[in-house]
């Protein structure tokens, strides 16, 4: 099973300091070597230690390693736009760059307030979103996060009150319910990450996406999802929101679009929300100073490249399988797993202890700790009891079956 860190090691509280990575595994400077289990926050789709993005990124530092993206551009950042634009699943796509996915839904959000301007629909100014959903630390990301239990807090009360909630898991009914009662003509966009990660992963079908779009057209409300996680394959699928024969008007990526190589993150927008400010030429009152940088832009083809020829998306569905079927045996072999949920290579396992709930709000921290014990690195998502699961997209058979035993050991250490 590797080298497992040291008893002292783990309870010395000094914070873990990671000296490589390698595919689907990271070793401690204690040479510890860890199960990667989050991709290193849900970003590195392609593998640790990818030698392919060093040279990607060593030829544009040569060749050109910054200049002002406000006001022009370059080969890598237009070739980039272009790819995105082909792999999108919205017609005429158009992309603006950034260097996070805070900044990325940022700029989502003030691409729909001006669209709605444009239109001569001033009011429009509500963001419907989920309920305890994550969306980013910017002050408009934070006043969609549904009261998330890591962002909302006292001192950030005056974060702009745009935000209106649905629950999780989340039915169309449920926001169409909340748009006649807000009124229709005063809401912008409905933001949703596919998978409503934050919140302990709930997977939507295609039904849902096929009439969320309906409800959509027929109130005049843009459709923003949020794939900072989730696109590039994660689900097995290049966006996990091209559902149902449907696609929504602005996608926020970042994360995988460069594996965590280099960061970058940016908006993908359907035609038609583009041509509103083409023809009125009406530039967007927005920009970072990093957007659309021209390493970043080289790492991130390159790492789009690697996914294409290596067939990571497709390896998402087949392993992924493997990986839920994996999951599900701890059903039946643990007593304190009792749900997995989730597609692809994106799972949230459900911890609960039947015999003494006064141990749930602490469980899922023990878990973890345990995990770690046994090698494996993850995070739990909230209330607390749920175990994130989302490998780098390079994981094979055999490693899953060696992540769920370690898993399945720590849980029963607990």
């Amino acid at each position: 099973m590797g080298n497992l860190p040291t008893e002292s090691a783990i309870q010395s509280g000094d914070p873990m300091v990671l000296a490589r990575g390698e595919g689907i595994y990271l070793w401690d400077m204690h040479g510890a070597r860890y199960i990667d289990a989050i991709a290193s926050l849900e970003a590195v789709a392609i593998g640790h230690g990818r030698s392919e993005i060093a040279d990607a990124v060593g030829r544009q530092y040569a060749q050109l390693e910054f200049y002002d993206t406000l006001r022009f551009t370059s080969e890598p950042t237009i070739k980039l736009a272009n790819r995105l634009a082909e792999l999108s699943p919205m017609p005429g796509s158009r992309v603006h760059f950034a260097t996070s996915g805070s900044e990325a839904v940022e700029a989502a959000l003030k691409i729909a307030r001006q669209f709605h301007l444009l239109n001569g629909e001033p009011l429009r100014t509500k963001i419907i979103g989920r309920r305890g959903g994550y969306h980013g630390c910017t002050v408009g990301a934070m006043a969609l996060d549904g009261n998330y239990y890591r962002t909302k807090r006292h001192f950030f009360d005056s974060v702009p009150d745009v935000g209106r909630f649905v629950p999780v898991p989340t039915t169309v009914d449920m926001i169409a319910d909340l748009i006649e009662f807000e009124r229709a003509e005063t809401v912008s966009a409905v933001v949703l990450d596919p998978m409503a990660t934050a919140s302990g992963v709930h997977e939507s079908d295609d039904s849902f996406w096929r009439d969320l779009r309906v409800l959509c057209d027929e109130r005049g409300i843009l459709l923003i999802a949020d794939e900072v996680i989730t696109a590039f394959g994660r689900t097995g699928r290049w966006f996990a929101s091209a559902r149902g024969g449907v696609a929504p008007d602005l996608i926020t990526v970042s994360k995988a679009l460069s594996s965590g190589y280099f960061p970058i993150s940016g908006v993908i927008t359907r035609g038609s929300v583009s041509d509103v400010f083409e023809e009125q030429a009406a530039g967007l009152s927005h920009g970072h100073t990093f957007g659309g940088h021209p390493v970043a832009a080289a790492a991130a083809l390159a790492n789009l490249r690697i996914i294409e020829a290596e067939g990571l998306v497709e390896n998402a569905v087949t392993v992924g399988a493997h990986l839920r079927s994996g999951l599900e045996s701890l059903l039946e072999s643990t007593n304190l797993v009792t749900d997995v949920r989730g597609e692809g290579l994106l799972y949230g396992v459900s911890l609960h202890d039947a015999m003494d709930a006064r141990n749930n709000e602490e469980l899922g921290p023990r878990v973890v700790r345990s995990l770690r014990e046994h090698g494996v690195l993850t995070f739990v998502l909230h209330p607390g009891n749920v175990l994130l699961f989302c490998p780098p997209l390079t994981i094979r058979q055999d490693q899953v079956d060696d992540l769920v035993e370690r898993v399945g050991l720590a849980i029963r250490a607990v």
